[in-house]
């Protein structure tokens, strides 16, 4: 709420003047232009129930979400320059279609049952402000316990339009107001965004609330589930474990592969529910060369020696290219977050001392550290400001300076506020929430006054002049000048050919799939199997990215036949990638074919298994109690307690492999007799059961009900990415009944 009401109370000139302050955490556009396409379909990133998701729509989703999720960041962060990093982006855009085929799934659904949102529905729920959709706004629009101010939130939206069309007369002759009015229309497109999500959040729980209802437990039900979770059971029980029979020792035939094929048909496994192909991906990386490292630190090296002479900061940075601009100010640590290396050195670092060249990983790059300054100044500050701009700087001085001296002659703060149609109220600011390296010379200037004591202040920038009175500061904290040279450690043009020359040829000796996967390693390449890769399977545009990952997998699936080889595409978002892709088969069919690698080698261990077992079982058919079975070569004998038909399922310690068969043969047998053979996952076990007993909990019916539908309950419902649900029941029926078509795979380019 505080922002919004310092909106409200303030003159529009000064909010200008402070509007990077209030608001430069909203967050730029990140967002990458996708070619359109001519054609309909070329325009559709998928259809489910009939509904289609164009491409325009698409686009205008992913920027709301990305502003959205560029802000929640910054404000966990703390840092207003905090961006999204390129897997997060990815996410993004796969997250949109997601949600698209989600919403439209339940509403759906939701319409067959006659369920719809009413504005009522949705003015409860703003009230209670503990809704999902609702989190961000609550950061724009507090109320004093941390939730929604929902007064102020209808507030902002209710004068959006009478407080737009004010500031954009007032912008003819107010330099800074186009800036403050972009972040006030990037606000009220966070609120647009926060409702629409709203209005999909009620309409899921309440559809989820009617399938909650519709799952009931009975009083037979809940004390029969009782007894099995309560009974447990003692056993001694030995194995046999299907590894004591070598691999060699067993025959795998066709048949035996084609019947457990037909049996497993039905697994995820095998089933195909989109269209897939497998292939083999070959991605090579091209990264800097030794002479490419050496030339970087020869630059690197100069710059140091730079620094070291006492060589001004702001033109060492500058002219080494720094992948960080040199800010003249000093800053907490969380300016440092996004470049923990930095952050990592500031205390062990004393004034003046110029940090050697050092190598860091976690961004590749080379780096020489000077610390300028460090100072103790507050986080928090209360001030209040008149500000003068004017087109002729001689005048804009000479009204600045009569009112920085009026002030010191002791006339009132307010009434020179008024006199110049500004408020002159006071309010804080939090540093931490200014501070960043991407601070220009103005925000720099305007933060390291504000922080330099209480009094007045004449603040003269490059568009307009401040008269500022810091009237309290608190929360004084460790801040940093430094001065950072950070160049990412890249490679050359010539070493970017080189692996270019040299793949081609390749290429050019390898022009069959065969051949190509026979030579590849020859070549001192790494072949990636990928098999039944799906069109939805966005896993080599998001790691490898760029436009070139794009046109390979449209080719994939829209061009591409079982046998043939890519062409070589350049991807990443500076062509670090070389991308080759080559297809073994196209799986159009509803399920996956026994020659498929991935479900051939699935049945080979499933029939390997089975037919191991078969040989205990053989090996073992005269054992008729406990000691028989100890008797048994490679045998593992252990007590094994409390075990419960709805507890976690029985294992021995020496296998650690989970085995329901086990508990469900334990829970039959009654105390003192011999389970006989159970063929289990991972061993033929035999088990003697030494004792049954009642566990110390007592039967509460209403309690015993609960937790069994509250089990079958989120049985079919997880947490979704967005704060909804995703209901397992809802994704099958889009499966079978959605006919759902996904083309993100032609648009997806992160």
């Amino acid at each position: 709420m505080a922002a919004l009401q310092s909106i409200r109370s303030k003159g529009p000139l000064l909010m200008g003047f402070i509007g990077i302050a209030l608001f430069a955490f909203i967050a730029g556009d990140y967002f990458k232009v996708f070619d359109v396409f001519s054609n309909d379909n070329r325009q559709t990133i998928g259809e489910v129930y009939g509904k289609k998701l164009k491409y325009n729509d698409y686009q205008t989703q992913l920027e709301e979400l990305t502003l959205m999720q560029e802000f929640a960041k910054q404000m966990q962060t703390q840092n207003p320059q905090a961006t999204l990093t390129e897997q997060e982006k990815s996410q993004l855009g796969q997250q949109v279609w997601t949600d698209f085929v989600r919403n439209t799934t339940i509403k759906h659904e939701a319409e067959k049952a006659g369920l719809e949102v009413t504005e009522e529905d949705v003015q409860n729920t703003l009230r209670i402000g503990q809704a999902s959709s609702l989190q961000v706004l609550a950061q724009i629009f507090p109320n004093q316990q941390g939730g929604l101010d929902v007064a102020g939130f209808q507030k902002f939206i209710k004068e959006f339009d009478s407080n737009m069309a004010n500031m954009r007369k007032q912008a003819q002759q107010q330099p800074g107001m186009a800036e403050y009015i972009e972040q006030y229309q990037k606000i009220r497109r966070l609120c647009d965004y926060s409702l629409e999500k709203l209005h999909e959040e009620v309409l899921a729980n309440k559809f989820y609330s009617l399938l909650g209802a519709s799952v009931i437990a009975n009083k037979e039900i809940a004390k029969v589930e009782f007894d099995l979770r309560n009974t447990q059971s003692e056993a001694d029980v030995v194995a046999i474990p299907l590894s004591s029979i070598p691999d060699s020792q067993i025959k795998i035939a066709d048949a035996d592969l084609k019947k457990a094929y037909d049996e497993y048909k039905e697994s995820p496994i095998i089933k195909n529910p989109a269209r897939s192909a497998d292939l083999q991906v070959l991605d090579i990386q091209v990264k800097a060369s030794a002479a490419d490292r050496a030339a970087l630190e020869k630059e690197m090296q100069t710059a140091q020696q730079q620094l070291q002479n006492g060589a001004d900061p702001a033109t060492v940075v500058s002219t080494a290219n720094s992948n960080v601009h040199y800010v003249n100010a000093a800053l907490g640590k969380n300016a440092f977050a996004q470049i923990s290396d930095v952050q990592q050195n500031l205390d062990s670092m004393s004034v003046g001392q110029v940090k050697p060249m050092y190598y860091n990983a976690q961004d590749n790059t080379l780096n020489v550290l000077k610390l300028i300054a460090k100072t103790q100044a507050p986080d928090s500050i209360l001030y209040r400001a008149i500000g003068v701009a004017n087109a002729d700087k001689a005048k804009e001085t000479a009204t600045a300076d009569s009112i920085y001296k009026a002030l010191q002659g002791g006339a009132k703060f307010k009434d020179l506020a008024k006199k110049y149609q500004q408020q002159g109220d006071s309010s804080w600011i939090v540093a931490s929430q200014a501070e960043n390296l991407n601070m220009q010379s103005d925000d720099a200037t305007f933060i390291t006054q504000l922080s330099s004591g209480a009094g007045l202040k004449l603040i003269k920038l490059s568009q307009y002049t401040m008269i500022v009175e810091v009237l309290q500061s608190k929360k004084p904290e460790t801040k940093y000048n430094v001065a950072i040279v950070k160049r990412t450690l890249d490679f050359s043009k010539k070493t970017h050919n080189d692996e270019l020359n040299k793949l081609n040829m390749f290429l050019a000796k390898n022009r069959d799939l065969d051949s190509f996967i026979k030579n590849a390693g020859k070549a001192g390449y790494i072949l990636r199997p990928m098999d039944a890769y799906s069109q939805s399977n966005l896993q080599i545009q998001s790691q490898i990215g760029g436009e070139g990952a794009k046109d390979a997998m449209q080719w994939v699936f829209d061009n591409a036949k079982a046998g043939q080889i890519s062409k070589l595409y350049e991807c990443g978002s500076n062509n670090d990638h070389l991308l080759v892709i080559g297809v073994s088969a196209i799986n159009d069919g509803d399920y996956l074919p026994l020659e498929n690698k991935t479900v051939k080698d699935f049945l080979t261990r499933v029939v390997r298994q089975q037919k191991k077992a078969e040989m205990i079982l053989a090996q073992t058919k005269n054992v008729k109690n406990i000691n028989d079975a100890k008797k048994q070569k490679g045998a593992i004998n252990e007590m094994i307690q409390n075990v419960a038909l709805l507890g976690q399922p029985a294992q021995l310690q020496a296998l650690g492999v989970s085995e329901p068969r086990l508990t469900g043969a334990i829970y039959r047998t009654a105390k003192g007799q011999f389970t006989g053979a159970v063929q289990g996952e991972g061993a033929v076990y035999f088990a003697q059961v030494t004792n049954k007993v009642k566990g110390a909990e007592q039967f509460n019916l209403q309690q015993q009900q609960q937790q069994i539908v509250q089990r079958i309950f989120s049985s079919i419902v997880t947490q979704s990415y967005f704060g909804g649900a995703q209901e397992v029941l809802l994704a099958t029926l889009v499966q079978e009944q959605g006919h759902i078509t996904d083309n993100l795979y032609r648009f997806f380019r992160f």
